[in-house]
């Protein structure tokens, strides 16, 4: 969160071909799939087009706090159980599970958020969060995805299955496959954490998410279908997705710095 701060559809050729300043997304002749190399940013955000843009559509919502989530977290008024969010980009709200509304009993979102200790808090809430520009660099048999929101790094490996035990990390463990022009990405060892950080919708550690990447409206946007499952923490798999623009804008440093501790006191009982 930005209050913790300091501070291709494929086409061969396309935005820097039409000197539109986008970077790096284009794919040639020689190239079997699609590069998603250089800056996106969520529709809407710095250098980028689409929802929240001068004159364009309503900025997608995320998943403010509202009935049915744990109690005591967030204010009232927010999305019901099994609403889509304003704005689309996902579907019904996830619903926890018994296991998963005991996990989150001593949450509390002002005093828990991950960002406060400069914690992406997952993959997925990371990569849209505050429409920061995200960048991709694709080469060999990696590709890395750098979060504009808190520096976080994650690396898709090309090249082959999940090792066997694996520590669990933020990040987790990434492989990923291409179908046509579509990027299939499996992430396991995911280290427990919060899915959505406003409402308290926990994250165990058998959590498994899934995710596409496809290059759109010729190679000006990245779409993300993704599906979380937690067999543990949500009573069923949850999907969404959201789309990426490509920025005018780099990736800058988020340089975060850490506002929990003493900066943000939990109020005695």
């Amino acid at each position: 969160m930005k209050h913790a701060a300091a501070s291709k559809q494929v086409c061969l050729c396309v935005a820097l071909a039409l000197g539109t300043g986008f970077a790096g997304v284009q794919a040639t002749a020689a190239t079997t799939h699609p590069n998603l190399q250089g800056y996106w940013v969520s529709e809407g955000g710095p250098g980028g087009r689409g929802p929240g843009a001068p004159g364009g559509p309503p900025r997608s919502g995320g998943f403010p706090p509202g009935p049915g989530g744990p109690p005591g977290i967030g204010p009232p008024g927010g999305v019901p159980p099994g609403r889509p969010p304003p704005g689309g980009g996902g579907g019904a709200r996830p619903q926890p599970s018994d296991a998963g509304i005991a996990a989150a009993r001593d949450y509390e979102q002002p005093y828990d958020d991950p960002g406060l200790k400069c914690d992406i808090a997952n993959i997925i809430f990371g990569w849209t969060h505050d429409q920061n520009v995200n960048e991709i660099a694709q080469a060999g048999n990696t590709i890395t995805l750098r979060y504009g929101y808190m520096d976080f790094v994650r690396t898709i490996h090309m090249d082959g299955e999940h090792p066997k035990n694996l520590p669990p990390t933020r990040g987790g463990h990434s492989t990923g496959k291409w179908d046509g022009h579509t990027l299939g990405v499996d992430t396991v060892a995911l280290a427990p954490g919060v899915l959505i950080p406003m409402a308290g919708i926990m994250l165990s550690d058998k959590a498994h998410i899934i995710e596409k990447f496809t290059l759109e409206s010729g190679g000006r946007t990245l779409t993300r279908n993704y599906v979380v499952e937690d067999p543990l923490y949500l009573k069923q798999s949850f999907s969404g997705r959201d789309v990426m623009a490509a920025s005018k804008e780099p990736y800058t440093p988020y340089e975060c710095v850490e506002l929990s501790g003493d900066n943000n006191k939990r109020p005695a009982k």
